[in-house]
Formats: structure tokens, sequence, C-alpha cells
């Protein structure tokens, strides 16, 4: 732990020194450098921690009667580099990877300027192997720079990702997935999303609509703001909207009590994890995502469930204890590649050596709310995912119960 401590503060130092000299020097080379001995250190690390727990599994094989594996793992779960004390050394050497980059002018509207609420993107999915990880944040960083919440980083702060919660919508009878699933034309998805720890202080509802490409009409992601208190009414479809909200999305907060009404949508599956987000300020043409500590929780209320929420609240206490088979956690980090580009456009250039480069695992219309259902609630689903036959997934799936 010392000898990966020591060798991550002298890239530290480095990235120091390259923060002091002045925008237009010539510093490619060491910005290299800095990020493979970066990389290096990971290597190092995640070889010694798959050696450890090899011998720790193997010893508690031999030996039942005096097992180990449980304290020494949860040692090596208290390690800086397993806590994402290092974080920071990302987010540094992406802004002056992005201080150095030409400068690019805005082709739409003022700088830094990006409309979140209402926009049209293609969606590429990957599943990213914690061993690659930094490797493939770095290697977006180098052209994305990524985005903070929170302002300045500084050393030893882990800000490169912020907490997101989403508790998607569903009816009994999980009609939503299923439409999802087989990606019938105009297939919604319905989720109440809010960003950082503790309990919201707002709350995002989204509406993802999904069209077919043949068709000319491109998938939709509608969003509108509510305060936490509201949501309740929301679900009840007695929420009105404030009037200085836009019309549009006036419109979209009643279009969404509609639905909510006719389909007897309620809180169904939550998905936890922490984002990092990259995409340049004057554009958003290309963004990427990549959520790690992925879990997914079930968050049905059942009447006979002592550990169901109380009612009126559309969560999960998180003071309370989660069962295992209410809990699932996703053993890939996962990438999103987000190209609002014209048919005309190509991918970047720089784009193709990160797809090409072994690290990324396709996996076609990968959902976080379709593997959530699929797997907490594999008594209501009527098909499954295709993805939930992947070997790799096997261990995460079983220790929910779930066969």
């Amino acid at each position: 732990r010392r000898f990966a401590h020591e060798r991550v503060v002298a890239v530290r130092r480095e990235v120091r020194a390259l923060e002091a000299l002045d925008a237009g020097a010539d510093v490619g080379a060491r910005l290299q450098a800095a990020g493979d001995a970066f990389l290096e250190v990971e290597r190092y690390v995640n070889l010694n921690v798959t050696a450890v727990r090899k011998l720790l599994k193997k010893h508690d094989k031999v030996l039942p009667e005096r097992p180990c594996a449980a304290f020494y793992t949860a040692r090596m779960h208290d390690m800086r580099w397993v806590r994402n004390d290092y974080s920071d050394v990302v987010v540094r050497l992406s802004r002056l990877y992005a201080a150095r980059a030409p400068a690019a002018a805005p082709a739409d509207g003022p700088r830094g300027v990006v409309d979140e609420r209402s926009f049209v993107r293609a969606t590429t999915k990957y599943w990213v192997r914690s061993d690659d990880l930094s490797a493939v944040k770095l290697a977006i960083s180098r052209h994305l720079p990524v985005l903070v919440s929170g302002g300045r980083v500084t050393e030893g702060e882990s800000k490169d990702s912020q907490l997101v919660n989403s508790v998607y919508l569903d009816s009994p009878s999980l009609e939503l997935y299923h439409g999802r699933l087989a990606k019938l034309p105009g297939a919604v998805a319905l989720r109440l999303r809010w960003y950082g720890t503790g309990e919201p202080e707002e709350v995002f509802v989204e509406r993802k609509t999904h069209r077919d490409a043949w068709t000319g009409d491109a998938s939709v992601k509608e969003r509108f703001r509510v305060l936490p208190g509201d949501v309740p009414r929301l679900l009840r479809a007695e929420y009105e909207p404030p009037a200085d909200l836009p019309a549009a999305e006036r419109r979209l907060a009643r279009e969404v009590q509609r639905l909510v009404s006719t389909k007897r949508l309620v809180p169904t599956v939550r998905s936890q994890c922490h984002r990092t987000a990259f995409q340049l300020a004057h554009t958003n043409a290309v963004r990427a995502s990549i959520d790690t500590n992925l879990c997914l929780i079930n968050e049905v209320q059942r009447e006979d469930d002592d550990h169901a929420p109380e009612q009126g609240r559309w969560y999960r206490d998180a003071a309370r204890s989660i069962p295992s088979s209410d809990l699932t956690r996703f053993p890939f980090a996962v990438l999103e590649l987000k190209l609002a580009l014209a048919e005309a456009d190509d991918l970047p250039a720089w784009l193709r050596p990160v797809l090409a480069s072994g690290a990324l695992a396709p996996v076609h219309k990968f959902s976080k709310f379709v593997h959530g259902c699929a797997v907490l609630l594999p008594d209501e689903v009527q098909a499954m995912p295709y993805w939930v036959d992947d070997p790799a997934l096997a261990p995460s799936i079983r220790a929910t119960g779930a066969s």
C-alpha cells in the first residue's frame, strides 16, 4: 500500500509542476508519461489484489476451519485505491489536456451553454472491466474534459464522479419493462432522478421515448424538475405544475401524470451509481459517461414486507437494511457514448482507437432498468434480455437468489 501511494504522490508532484507551467508550453510528452505512470501503478495494484484474493480463496478451501478471506478482503476494501482517493489525478490530467487543446468555436449559442432539458442522441453502451477503467477514463479525458460538480479539485478529493439515483416506474405487470425490452415503437421509460448523497434536494422527472431509426424519428429524452415533496402528489396524478414552468415542461408534467394514472405506475426499480461525465464546454455533439459501483434495488412495496418503506416514501429509507434478494451489484462499469451528429458526420478520429482498444465490450441496447427488473423481479417478467446469459454476470445474479 505504501509503495503504491508513494508512486501516486510522485505522479501528483509531476501534475502540480505541469499545472504551474504556461498554457502555451509544450508538455504533451510529460502529460503522456504522467498518465502512463498512473496506469502502471493501477496495474500493479490490480495484479496484487487478484493474487491475494486467489491465495485467500485457496487458504479457505484447504483450511475451512480457519477461514480468513472475509477479514483480509475487508482490509483490502479499505485501501486508498479501492476508496477512489486518487480520482483527482484523472480530473487534473483531463484539465491539463483541455487547457492545451486547440480552441474550438461553438457552433450554436454562447460558450458553455448546453440545453439538457430536451435533446436527441444516438447512444451506444459498453461494459468495462475494473482493471481497464482508469485506462479508458484517461483515453477519453485526453479529448473530452471531465465534468466536475463542486468546482475546484484538490489533492486527495474523490470528485471525478457524482452519485446518481434513478427510481424507475412501472406497472404491476411490468408493461414498460416489456415494451422497452421489445423496443416497441413509442415504448416509454419513466424515472425520478436525483444527484448527490443524502436526501434529494431536487428531483428530475425524465421520460424516454423509443423510436425506430428506420422511421426517420429519433428517440427522445425529456425532463422537468420537481421538489421532493411534490413527488407523492405526482405519483397520485395530483401535481399542479407551477405557473412559471415553461409551457413545454407543464405539458410534459400533465402527460407524465396521465401515464402514471392510466397505467398504474409505481416505483419499481432503483439504480444507484457513481457517474463520471465527459463533455466539451462548447458542444454536446460527443458526450461520454462512465457509471461505476452500479447497484440495482427493488423498490416494489409489499404489504407483507416488514422492510417496505413507510407510507408516503417513494424510495427505500437508506437507514434500513436491504435484503440480498432485493439488491444486485453489477460487476462491470458501464460506458455510454452519446453522439449528436448529423448523418453526414463521421465518428471523431480520436474515438476509433478507444473503441478498438479491446477494453470495451459492446452491449447492444443495454439498460439498467431492464437488467434490474429481470434480475430482481424474475417472477413478473415474461422475457429476459439476452445479456443475462453472459457467464460473467452469473455470480452477481446468483447472489440475489435468482436462478
